[in-house]
């Protein structure tokens, strides 16, 4: 199968391997198995459509916007809409970095990622994590009415917000030392860095820690969503219970996290890791 877009003609592997390959290494099972054999094909249509990777990203934003308005209808086709437009957000998402990365190949620029689309695509998932998290416990709330289930839902949404703000607030720490530096080198493996405590207890923190990460939150909201259609909406209260549990885990965790960043010691071997300077 050839793929043509433009005048620059490929194979479907060689146009893969542009759009994905590097990428696609480190994903998530979900996304590096399911989402990118979609979001390829969506790929080549938006790049011979000329359609950018900011405007996908809107595209994307507009789906986690609809998923949160059904989930306030809060009726069996409120959800199953929801359901569909989380999934459509993620695989825009998906896309808009791989037409992103088409670019930069064929502008001879792989290495220079474009600034504005970066901090668009994170504003793009601080908004829309918070919106599906909020609008589902809305929408459990209007099934069971119990305060109990929109404070967790608060707290859930806090949560999984401050997860993403502690890491962005350390990487805001580590540019402003580098920045008083007069060079510095990033290491190959700045993101790969192996933990010096590799025990139970870390394990254990790293796989509740993932149940906060996207797409394995948004996969385990798509669960749950799924048994409430086949429960016909039934099954209400026990979905509120699991909201509160997870609004627990998530607050136990969001504090353990800052914890471990504030720990000077931690913070300065990570730092040392990812970055060796250039006095």
């Amino acid at each position: 199968m050839d793929v043509k877009i433009g005048n620059r003609k490929f194979t479907f592997e060689e146009f893969r391997v542009i759009a994905q390959s590097k990428k696609a290494i480190s994903d998530p099972m979900y996304r590096k198995f399911i989402v990118r054999k979609i979001s390829i094909f969506l790929t080549m249509i938006f790049l011979r459509l000329k359609i950018s990777a900011n405007t996908i990203t809107v595209l994307s934003m507009l789906c986690g916007v609809l998923a949160f308005l059904c989930f306030i209808i809060s009726n069996y086709i409120g959800f199953l809409l929801a359901l569909i437009f989380m999934q459509l957000w993620y695989l825009f998402d998906t896309s808009d970095g791989e037409v992103a990365r088409y670019h930069r190949y064929i502008d001879n620029a792989e290495d220079k990622l474009s600034l504005s689309g970066l901090f668009f695509d994170n504003i793009n998932h601080h908004l829309v994590h918070m919106l599906i998290i909020f609008g589902f416990s809305i929408a459990i709330f209007k099934l069971d009415p119990d305060l109990k289930v929109i404070i967790a839902g608060f707290f859930l949404m806090t949560s999984v917000l401050f997860v993403r703000l502690v890491s962005d607030c350390k990487s805001t720490a580590f540019l402003s030392r580098i920045t008083k530096k007069k060079s510095f080198q990033v290491l190959t493996n700045a993101y790969t860095i192996p933990s010096s405590n590799t025990g139970l207890k870390v394990w254990i923190f790293s796989r509740a820690y993932s149940l906060f990460l996207f797409p394995k939150m948004l996969n385990i909201f798509s669960i749950l969503i799924i048994l409430l259609l086949v429960s016909n909406l039934k099954n209400a209260k026990i979905m509120a219970l699991i909201i509160i549990a997870y609004a627990i885990l998530g607050t136990a965790l969001m504090f353990i996290k800052i914890y471990r960043v504030i720990n000077s010691k931690r913070t300065e071997e990570e730092y040392n890791k990812r970055f060796k300077e250039i006095e």
